[in-house]
Order: C-alpha cells, then sequence, then structure tokens
C-alpha cells in the first residue's frame, strides 16, 4: 500500500472536490490519462498538459482507447436520463 496525497483545487457544481492526487512524488491523474485509464475533463484544467496527456492515449490506442467503443460517461448519462 502507498499513502497519497491530496491537494483539493476546488469544488464542481455538485460540491465534488476537485483535487491533485499524488503518490510517492507521481501525479496519480496524469499517469491514469497517459495509459488511458481516465477521461479528460477540461473544464478543471486550463493548462493543456493533461489533454496532452489523453492524446498521447488515443493516438497509441491504450486503455479506453484501445476501441472504438468507448463512451464518455457524461455523454453515456445524457442518452440514458430517466
Amino acid at each position: 500500500y502507498h499513502t497519497v496525497q491530496v491537494q483539493v483545487k476546488e469544488k464542481d457544481k455538485y460540491q465534488r472536490e476537485i483535487a491533485y492526487v499524488n503518490a510517492k512524488g507521481a501525479d496519480i491523474s496524469a499517469f491514469m490519462l497517459q495509459y488511458g485509464y481516465a477521461w479528460h475533463y477540461g473544464c478543471f484544467d486550463s493548462s493543456g498538459f493533461y489533454k496532452q496527456l489523453e492524446l498521447y492515449a488515443k493516438d497509441n490506442r491504450l486503455g479506453l482507447w484501445a476501441t472504438n467503443t468507448h463512451m464518455p460517461h457524461w455523454i453515456w448519462r445524457h442518452n440514458n436520463k430517466k
């Protein structure tokens, strides 16, 4: 097990915490995006750094980008409102 450090950046409109998460000095969000384990949600990243990591995963067909069947969760929720 590893200890993680969480630095809350802000809260979204639903009061969920938007945070930086690090373990052993490594940026967990960057790792997840670079290897296709997460979606980039641009509302909270104006630097473009995380977007570039997602593009790397897309270009190399890593993780969720390995197939053409992926759908962002926000689109799925919009299409499946009850």
